[in-house]
């Protein structure tokens, strides 16, 4: 076979063909090359009036009573008396997390940012459940993903409820383990 005579054929094998490669290069050459360096805290289920916030790179742990809705109209709403949610420490080198408590928390240091000194963010996932005209898409509470730097990896998070509605995973902070 010539090549000369054929170039068009050649032309038209090639080009798909470069294509996929290219595709594959931009979606695997950054996860050999980007390696994250800050692990960070997260919260699994509890209640919805639980806020875990950074203040002056603190972990802060409230009851918010604001939105108690009573359940009975005769009976006044009473808001929880304790912390349901679980804590976690996720160990970015080892790709686990481990569980702590409010206080081994509270004891740590943390960054302020929602973005890690390195450049990162954790993110809840996504789901689609099929196509609409609008839309079809939600997010999914049960999955977290680290992204930046053109990574977008999943994370090993542990899923143990019992339902989906006692999952719902939170971003709390990166640690800071200079101080």
């Amino acid at each position: 076979m010539d090549i000369k005579k054929n170039l068009s054929l050649v032309v038209a094998i090639l080009i798909p063909v470069l294509m996929v490669l290219f595709l594959v290069a931009v979606i695997y050459v950054p996860r050999i090359y980007n390696h994250p360096q800050y692990n960070f805290v997260f919260v699994s289920g509890g209640n919805y009036n639980e806020e875990y916030i950074i203040q002056n790179g603190k972990l802060i742990a409230r009851l918010n009573t604001d939105n108690i809705v009573p359940i009975d109209k005769a009976a006044p709403a009473v808001p929880p008396q304790k912390f349901l949610a679980r804590l976690f420490v996720y160990d970015i080198k080892q790709d686990k997390s481990a569980e702590v408590t409010l206080e081994q928390a509270q004891a740590m240091n943390f960054y302020p940012d929602v973005k890690s000194p390195d450049g990162y963010e954790i993110i809840n996932g996504s789901s689609s459940y099929g196509f609409s005209l609008f839309g079809g898409y939600s997010q999914d509470f049960s999955t977290l993903f680290i992204t930046g730097h053109g990574l977008n990896k999943k994370l090993n998070t542990p899923v143990l409820a019992s339902n989906r509605y006692d999952i719902n995973l939170r971003f709390v902070g990166w640690v800071n383990s200079a101080n």
